[in-house]
């Protein structure tokens, strides 16, 4: 029990995403649409034993809805802590076994799930990019 609260702890931070230039970037949208179907079949394979299949968390924290964005605003994570945080320490029981396209799709889906706009620009591990959004809100 220690461990999961440690690691609901550690994951927090990690969690925070949304767009440092709003205007632009959710204009053009963060991922594709194939992305997060992808992500989602990802999660649903990886990460819903821990996160829930609606992830609204379980062992491990939530990863949607008011509580999740709300905390990770708070804290000022964003994506790039994320996905190096998905990518290094998840899934739990195989920390860093996914593809770096596995993680960025599932890290798409929970973009789209938390109401982050989609386009027809894919999501990459670009620092400066996933560095630029953040986990808040959205309105």
């Amino acid at each position: 029990m220690i461990r999961l609260s440690w690691l609901a702890v550690s994951l927090l931070p990690a969690l925070s995403i949304a767009a440092a230039d709003a205007g632009t970037q959710s204009a053009q949208g963060y991922y594709t649409n194939a992305q997060a179907t992808a992500g989602r079949d990802v999660y649903d394979k990886d990460c819903a034993i821990c996160h829930g299949d609606h992830l609204q968390g379980g062992a491990g924290p939530a990863l949607a809805g008011e509580e999740f964005l709300s905390a990770s605003q708070f804290q000022k994570v964003d994506a790039g802590y994320f996905y190096r945080f998905m990518s290094t320490h998840m899934p739990l029981n195989a920390p860093g076994s996914l593809s770096s396209t596995q993680y960025l799709d599932v890290l798409a889906y929970l973009l789209e799930v938390n109401g982050y706009p989609s386009g027809s620009h894919k999501l990459t591990a670009s620092n400066e990019e996933l560095n630029g959004i953040k986990i808040e809100p959205q309105q």
